[in-house]
Order: C-alpha cells, then sequence, then structure tokens
C-alpha cells in the first residue's frame, strides 16, 4: 500500500489474480498485461506513486523501480516504502570479484528502528527478518526469525489487535502499513486468516471478495503440525497446489534455490507430505515439548522448541514419488531416501554417503536453508527427477559456529543443535542435528 496524487493506493495479489486502485498509469500498464500475476516475484508500493516490483522471466528477473538504486547487475528481492525517504529492502547480487552470490540490506530506516534493532538483536542478518513495515510519523514494526515482533508508534488499535492475537498463539508472518494514513493496515497470520483496516471509500465487496475468492479455494494449514499415518508405516500423499503446505514448501525451495552456476531454478513438479508412523510421530513431538519446557521459545513468539525447516539431499535409488498414484517405498537398504521416510534420520550414517565424508561439524545429521546446496548431495538413480527432503527439526538453542569442529558427536554443551553460518569456511549455512528426535522427514520434493 501507497498513494498517489494525495489518495492511497494498493496492490494485491491472490490465487484468484491481481487487485488495485489508484496506481500510477506505467504500473497499471505493467499489471494489466496478460498473464502478469503468475509473473509477478515480488512488489511494493510507496509514497508519492512510488513502487518497485520483479517480475521473473525464464530464471532472470527483470526489474521496474522508480526507486535510485543501484542494483549492481542484481535485483531487489524485498522492498519496504515509507514516509520521508525512508526505505528498508534486500537485494541480491553477483560479486564482481568473486562471482560469489550475495544478498545485502539497503536503504534508510527512522533512527529508533536501527537502535532498537541493534539493541535486541545486535548481529541481525537481513535472511532472519520476516517483514519490515513502515508507516506515517516514522511508525515502523518489524517481524523477525528471532524473536516476536516488535514496533514503534503504531496507532492503539493496530497494537490492540496485535497484542491479542500474539496473546492468542497467533504467527505474523507479514505485515503493511500505508506511509502515508495510520489507519490504514494490513495483518497476514501463519494459519491463513487476515486483519485489516482499510479506507471508507476502497471497493471493500470487491476486495473481500478477492480474498474470499482466494481463501475458498485454499486450503490453510500449518507447517508444524506433524502428520499421523493411518497406518503403521510411513505414508505419502500428495499435496495439492490449493494446499496452503504446497506454497510454503515451494517458496522455501525458491527462495532456497541460491548457487548462481545452477540457474535458471528447476521446476518443482511434484510435493509429497509425509505422515509418519505413530511411534515416530510420538517421539518428535515429546522433544519438542522437552526443548520448550527447557528454552520457553514461545514466550519470545517463536515456535514451541524453535522449530524451523531444512533440505537434506541424499540418494534414491528407486522411482518413488515419480507417479503420484504409486507411492510405495521400496525395500533397498541402498536407497537412502525411502530408509529416511521409513524410519526417519539415523545420526550414524553420517559420512557414509560416497564423496561425502566431510563432516565439517562433526557426526551430525545436515541439512540447509539453501535447496541449491542440498541438491549437490541428492543422487536420483532409475528416475527422470531429482529429489530432496524437507525435514522439520527443532533447534532449540543453537550455537552459532563460524569455523567448523570435526570432533562433534554430541551437542555442544548448553545447546540443543548447531548452525554453521555463512563466512569463510561456507557460502551457504547448515544446520546440525546430533539428538535424532530433533528432526523428522516432512515433505519429498521432485523437481528436474
Amino acid at each position: 500500500m501507497g498513494d498517489y496524487n494525495g489518495r492511497p493506493n494498493f496492490l494485491l495479489k491472490s490465487a484468484t489474480g491481481l487487485l488495485w486502485k489508484n496506481l500510477p498509469p506505467d504500473l497499471e500498464a505493467l499489471v494489466s498485461m496478460p498473464n502478469m500475476a503468475s509473473a509477478i516475484r515480488n512488489f511494493a508500493l510507496g509514497p508519492r506513486g512510488l513502487y518497485c516490483l520483479t517480475q521473473h522471466s525464464g530464471g532472470s528477473s527483470n526489474v521496474w523501480s522508480v526507486l535510485a538504486e543501484d542494483w549492481k547487475g542484481g535485483c531487489p528481492l524485498r522492498v519496504t516504502f515509507g514516509p520521508d525517504g525512508y526505505v528498508w529492502g534486500e537485494k541480491e547480487w553477483m560479486d564482481p570479484n568473486t562471482g560469489g552470490h550475495l544478498v545485502q540490506a539497503f536503504g534508510k530506516q527512522p533512527p529508533k528502528l536501527t537502535s532498537e534493532s541493534s539493541k535486541r538483536h545486535p548481529s541481525l542478518k537481513s535472511f532472519e527478518i520476516n517483514f519490515v513495515a513502515l508507516g506515517k510519523a516514522s511508525s515502523w514494526v518489524v517481524g523477525t526469525q528471532l524473536s516476536g515482533p516488535f514496533w514503534s508508534g503504531i496507532p492503539k488499535k493496530l497494537e490492540e489487535t496485535m497484542n491479542r492475537e500474539i496473546g492468542a498463539g497467533q504467527l505474523i508472518v507479514n505485515l503493511v502499513l500505508c506511509p502515508m494514513r495510520e489507519d490504514i493496515y494490513w495483518i497476514e497470520y501463519w494459519d491463513g486468516t487476515i486483519d485489516f483496516s482499510l479506507p471508507t471509500d476502497w471497493d471493500l465487496n470487491a476486495i473481500g471478495g478477492h480474498i474470499m475468492q482466494h481463501v475458498n479455494v485454499k486450503v490453510f494449514r500449518s507447517p508444524f503440525e506433524v502428520l499421523a499415518s493411518p497406518s503403521s508405516s510411513t505414508s505419502l500423499s500428495p499435496l495439492n497446489p490449493q494446499d496452503s503446505l504446497y506454497d510454503f514448501v515451494l517458496k522455501e525451495f525458491s527462495k532456497g534455490w541460491l548457487h548462481p552456476t545452477k540457474q535458471p531454478a528447476p521446476q518443482v513438479h511434484h510435493i509429497y507430505e509425509i505422515a509418519l508412523p505413530s511411534a515416530l510421530r510420538a517421539s518428535f513431538v515429546d522433544y519438542v515439548a522437552t526443548i520448550e519446557a527447557k528454552r520457553k521459545h514461545t514466550a519470545s513468539g517463536l515456535p514451541q522448541g524453535n522449530q524451523a525447516f531444512g533440505w537434506h539431499g541424499t540418494r534414491r535409488t528407486c522411482g518413488l514419488g515419480d507417479n503420484p498414484s504409486f507411492l510405495r517405498l521400496c525395500s533397498s537398504r541402498g536407497c537412502a531416501t525411502c530408509c529416511i521416510l521409513k524410519t526417519s534420520f539415523d545420526q550414524g550414517q553420517a559420512g557414509h554417503a560416497p564423496n561425502r565424508n566431510f563432516l565439517r561439524f562433526g557426526k551430525a545429521i545436515y541439512t540447509s536453508s539453501a535447496s541449491s546446496k542440498s541438491d549437490d548431495y541428492q543422487v536420483s538413480e532409475r528416475s527422470q527427477y531429482r529429489s530432496l527432503i524437507f525435514a522439520r527439526m527443532v533447534k532449540g538453542k543453537s550455537k552459532q559456529m563460524a569455523k567448523g569442529d570435526k570432533t562433534l558427536q554430541t551437542n555442544p554443551a548448553g545447546y540443543d543443535s548447531v548452525d554453521g553460518i555463512v563466512g569463510k569456511e561456507l557460502n551457504y549455512d547448515e544446520t546440525c542435528l546430533y539428538v535424532k528426535d530433533a528432526i523428522r522427514p516432512a515433505f519429498l520434493v521432485l523437481y528436474r
């Protein structure tokens, strides 16, 4: 949301398509083009007709923007406009000296936002930020993966709404403020519900109808819900594109495909949800409860046990998932994918894969938020597709490590996991688990 010619404007994207009000003529002409809803990668509106929009185009990105920013051959990932020249954004580009893929925050933020962020999270990285909302009179809201949202200067009605929903256990995944009107806002929650306060002269029936069409065809579920198998063995079920979990997994796969040498990203063809036998499910749920009781993550607005997701690449010697109507796990001991789906991950198997015995952080179960990195470790035989497991894990209190330690076989003292952070030794992150009940396979993704 922003404003143009002194009046608020908006651009809304959902499964229904695009809906807008009072856009600058050049932007309106752009979003009116055929198939633009599916082509848009990201967009933002700002005051006085400012906007930034990126569109996928065969693996590269076209950028339309009136933002004075040197993209250095790259493009913006996220942009949020505020009043008085304030802007927060994140851009990706290729370092001309090293050829490496870089993601960097940019912009000018209200001084109190900068100071409060530094105070709460001194080493906060841009990828750990879920959203930044900049509003009128230097008001702002920041949502991070490290804690619940924090804010300053927002109107009482919005603050009461947020406190009520957070107190009821809701997780805010996105929030938009209007930079010129404090009475306009939009909140999206993890379960797919929405709160908003919009101008009365907007066509609220049209906006509501647009949203309801989207909601009616979407099934909203939390990714932290561990599905139980109806039988004593693991079962797989194909996710429908109208399921919110399909969107969640696809977004994480695309967001994590970072290697510049692997562009364009491959196309995802099948996503399967994994339902676990009762014993595997119960032991994981119990471990979540144990870590939560110890660390009390929900008090900081985090999921129970500081749960997260990570990609894991391994060997698949069968055609599991190639045909959605045939989802029987194979019996080969050499098919690591089926073995993991049957009995979950085994720390004892770390380093057993051919040419994959470099264990930077010792004998652990390794995952990464970078799907393109985990792709290096996958081997698919007898299949036209490559495959990755998207795992649900309990990070608890994670130790941030920039330097490897091959001697590790258990969690470092006082911690529940290890996060290998990007630096001199790592180009892409790793999360390492040393307790088998801290991780379970959640989704199987096939792509090519």
